[in-house]
């Protein structure tokens, strides 16, 4: 995630122009006459690109009432002089021709400020997409400051984190962005310009800590207690959830699986927005996460009840799990929005100065985190005391998580951030048969949710009823899938090419169903044969959860609020028939419908990018 995309830790200062992107600038305009510069360093032979600098120059003094660098009223602007300064930092990408979709505005000039900080030459900086001079994480703050500029004109107070060719982060402080206009107010691109002098240097393992405000500090660190008290009950819930049908049997764990992701589409879509609304973040959080225990209670229980009443117990426990669960994630959205407007307030940051990414980054560890070690710490207790005492641990940790919710600060949003929670059933219903996104997108989906129950309810019981495996496997591979999707999200979010990570993504689908489904790795006893298979299905929860979901919201133009409830009501749904129809099924026709599934969403979500692509072109 840094400027050189060459992944040898020891890169070379040149790579030399375009950097492999196959996309070059013009040799002095645009394709409709605009003034950018080309791919030569500017030199006295093109009057160092001083028809852009020019432009450059006015667009800030029109739009700011500033100069490119200080001078004399009246007095000519010298382009070799803005090329040579060594602290005043300039940098520009261009709009026209309009950027490759995939790739994104590339930078056309930066002056010896500029490419020193990012310890760049000319060669490597010019054609090198200009996003990646933030790291992965702050990238879609510095996405939507952009976008915030280009509909203002400019910004003159950002701050933010950006990152050199050789990984050396930085505070950038007070740099003015704006959009290069020419005499005719065309939008030609955006440039930035700060002083390299109040750069300041981000020491490495402090990212969260680096420039904090003592205010700052406790936001964050109630933050973390929010995630870590969600991480822990969420864990035990899950873990549950992969042994359903190994405690219960495939046709009573499907059907208490199958009730759980009912309830929880329907609580996500009426009871959640209202919970919260009402509530507030912090008590529908800590409420849900009370009622989640209620799930986990139904398996610790299961061996005390008689057999006429374990279904009873089992289903009720499934509803109210599914009613929290819904809850739960739309209750952990609006919290972690009002902590991060809180914590750019507390911390003096500029709306798109990377608050959001930074609490995000911190609940994804936590979250990821805390399903790892508790999917062990089941795996160990059922290998040796058995899963009556696992499921008790479960309960235990699952009620001690929902108590220390309490002590979490209620914070609420407060203008644009606080608005309603939750959407219309009537939209949502328009959203689903009306629109056309969400039928192009449905297979995907539907692959996705058949996926999570074929591997809850039919692998998960196959491995516990291996004899060469048995209850204990189903932990450990299940963190075998968590851990390469903590590994994968970054790769493929910033992967340049967008069916690449989508492919990888339709390898778990093809893995899970025919592996499984045909195959019966489990029967090798060996781990070198079942373990790829979590590991593609790993893949395939990374691309579900990084690059599907970032361009269904790009699909729906960035609204989350009417792309995700479509995700939520077809993934969910899925889910809900694969729990309760694969038990009827064999395993090699449930397996078989997962695997046509994947290569079909894939199909699809291809000829959705090109029919994007045409809409805005």
């Amino acid at each position: 995630p840094n400027l050189n995309p060459n992944p040898n830790p020891n890169p070379s200062p040149r790579l030399g122009p375009g950097l492999g992107f196959g996309l070059r600038l013009g040799s002095g305009s645009g394709s409709d006459g605009a003034p950018l510069p080309s791919v030569a360093e500017p030199s006295p032979a093109n009057d160092y690109h001083a028809e852009w600098v020019s432009v450059l120059d006015s667009s800030l003094r029109e739009l700011t009432g500033r100069n490119l660098l200080d001078r004399p009223s009246g007095e000519a602007l010298d382009a070799a002089a803005v090329y040579a300064e060594d602290d005043i930092v300039v940098l520009s990408h261009a709009l026209i021709p309009a950027p490759d979709p995939d790739v994104g505005p590339m930078f056309n000039y930066g002056n010896a400020a500029g490419r020193n900080l990012f310890e760049v030459d000319w060669p490597t900086l010019v054609g090198l997409p200009s996003r990646r001079s933030a790291e992965l994480g702050e990238r879609a703050e510095r996405e939507r400051l952009l976008n915030t500029v280009e509909a203002q004109g400019y910004i003159d107070d950002y701050r933010g984190i950006r990152i050199s060719s050789t990984g050396r982060r930085f505070w950038i402080q007070q740099a003015v962005v704006w959009n290069v206009i020419d005499d005719s107010g065309r939008v030609l691109g955006q440039a930035a310009t700060f002083k390299a002098s109040e750069v300041e240097r981000i020491v490495e393992g402090r990212e969260e800590e680096e420039g904090e405000t003592e205010a700052a500090r406790r936001v964050r660190e109630n933050f973390q207690l929010m995630c870590y008290s969600f991480s822990a009950n969420h864990g035990c819930a899950t873990a549950a959830l992969s042994l359903a049908s190994t405690r219960f049997g495939v046709g009573l764990g499907g059907l208490s699986s199958g009730v759980l992701y009912i309830f929880y589409v329907l609580s996500a879509l009426t009871l959640a927005g209202p919970a919260v609304n009402r509530l507030g973040s912090r008590n529908a959080l800590a409420a849900s996460l009370g009622l989640y225990c209620a799930y986990v209670a139904e398996f610790a229980a299961s061996s005390t009840v008689s057999a006429g009443n374990e279904a009873a117990l089992l289903l009720l426990g499934s509803a109210l799990g599914g009613l929290a669960a819904g809850t739960l994630w739309v209750a952990e959205g609006a919290y972690y929005g009002a902590a991060a407007e809180q914590y750019r307030s507390a911390a003096g940051l500029a709306v798109g100065a990377g608050a959001e990414n930074r609490l995000r980054g911190i609940f994804a560890r936590s979250f990821l985190g805390g399903e790892v070690l508790i999917k062990l710490l089941t795996s160990g207790l059922i290998a040796v005391a058995g899963d009556s005492v696992a499921f008790l641990a479960l309960f235990g940790l699952s009620l001690a998580s929902a108590a220390a919710a309490w002590a979490i600060e209620p914070i609420e949003p407060s203008g644009a951030a606080g608005a309603q929670q939750g959407v219309g059933l009537g939209e949502l219903a328009g959203a689903l048969t009306l629109d056309w996104r969400s039928y192009i997108l449905l297979p995907w989906n539907v692959a996705f949710g058949l996926g999570v129950a074929f591997l809850q309810l039919n692998v998960n019981a196959a491995l516990a009823a291996s004899s060469a495996f048995g209850p204990a496997a189903v932990g450990v591979a299940g963190t075998i899938a968590i851990t390469t999707a903590a590994t994968a999200s970054e790769p493929m979010a910033s992967s340049e090419v967008f069916w690449q990570p989508l492919a990888a993504g339709v390898l778990g689908y093809l893995a899970l169903g025919l592996g499984f489904g045909f195959g019966e790795p489990q029967d090798s006893g060996l781990w070198v044969a079942v373990a790829p298979v979590f590991v593609a299905w790993g893949l395939s929860r990374s691309a579900w959860e990084g690059p599907f979901k970032a361009f269904f919201a790009e699909l729906y133009g960035g609204d989350v609020s009417r792309a995700f409830p479509v995700t939520i009501v077809q993934s969910g749904l899925a889910s809900a028939v694969g729990f309760l129809g694969f038990p009827y099924l064999s395993m090699q026709t449930s397996g078989g419908i997962v695997a046509a599934l994947g290569a079909l969403g894939l199909s699809t979500l291809l000829y959705a990018k090109e029919l994007d692509i045409d809409a805005k072109a």
